[in-house]
């Protein structure tokens, strides 16, 4: 592997794990491909942690953006993982405004008013990890994603955002849940106000519920999937375990022990992407 292509598997082995893990079961030949686009995902979904003002966030995300166009426009940009991306976006023809779609839909984390309803919550996450999903597929299948692997990748970012606010909370259980808030995925803004009052009575419930259904709809087409299109979205028992877990709590956030183990989640991946089972 490319030295730049290390770099990006390492970054996303340790902070992505569960897409790091189904990237291993992709064909051999687009392997290091997901994990640049994964790297890059990380870079830009990392933005709310490491700027301590919104308007800094908006200036690296904008710095992100320049880079993306220049990748596009042929212009050359010194940064590892925008050498790595440049080759994936031309290898696999990846279209320009999904690649922007996803830093657009990163520049919400810095409004806060713009995840109080369940159609932007629901937005945010087909904007982030449903797009990324779709991105995924074009790269192990060579074509263009049918509605059911965005869906699963909105499941998924809806997931991931009440897995957050549970890991934040302190809620979950540290043995074995695969390291610190970064690595499950926080696909969304500030998630320490998902706790807080109606967003935990009432839009959490109505998250996880969709979530629920919408995995019961991608469940009943894996099996049916080539295996390089589980691969692409081989991380969603991750996400069905823990709503599982999440729905015998009655759906409390705060409650202990939400997080699957990594042993757990490792073993449903492999099921779901060998025979195709979630």
């Amino acid at each position: 592997m490319r030295d730049g292509g290390d770099y990006c598997m390492q970054r996303v082995r340790i902070y992505d794990y569960d897409r790091y893990f189904a990237s291993i079961f992709a064909p051999r030949d687009v392997r290091s491909d997901l994990m640049a686009l994964y790297a890059f995902n990380l870079e830009i979904a990392s933005t709310n942690e490491l700027v301590s003002e919104a308007l800094l966030g908006q200036m690296r995300l904008e710095w992100w953006r320049d880079a993306v166009a220049a990748i596009y426009e042929g212009r050359t940009i010194r940064h590892v993982v925008v050498a790595e991306l440049d080759e994936v976006v031309r290898r696999h023809d990846l279209p320009q405004a999904e690649m922007d779609g996803l830093i657009a839909a990163r520049s919400r984390d810095f409004d806060d008013s713009s995840m109080e309803t369940m159609a932007a919550v629901e937005d945010y996450a087909r904007g982030s990890a449903g797009v990324l999903a779709g991105l995924a597929y074009r790269i192990c299948c060579g074509s263009v994603p049918p509605p059911e692997i965005r869906a699963a990748g909105t499941a998924w970012g809806l997931a991931g955002l009440l897995r957050a606010a549970s890991f934040n909370a302190g809620a979950t259980s540290s043995e074995g849940s695969g390291g610190p808030a970064r690595s499950i995925d926080p696909s969304g803004p500030d998630t320490s106000s998902v706790t807080s009052g109606s967003f935990a009575a009432g839009l959490a419930n109505e998250m996880a519920e969709r979530a629920r259904q919408t995995l019961v709809v991608v469940r009943d087409h894996l099996a049916g999937m080539a295996r390089p299109s589980r691969a692409a979205i081989g991380y969603l028992p991750v996400a069905w375990q823990y709503l599982a877990r999440l729905e015998r709590a009655g759906n409390d956030i705060l409650a202990p022990d939400l997080e699957p183990s990594r042993t757990a989640r490792q073993l449903g991946m492999l099921k779901a992407i060998v025979i195709g089972r979630l």
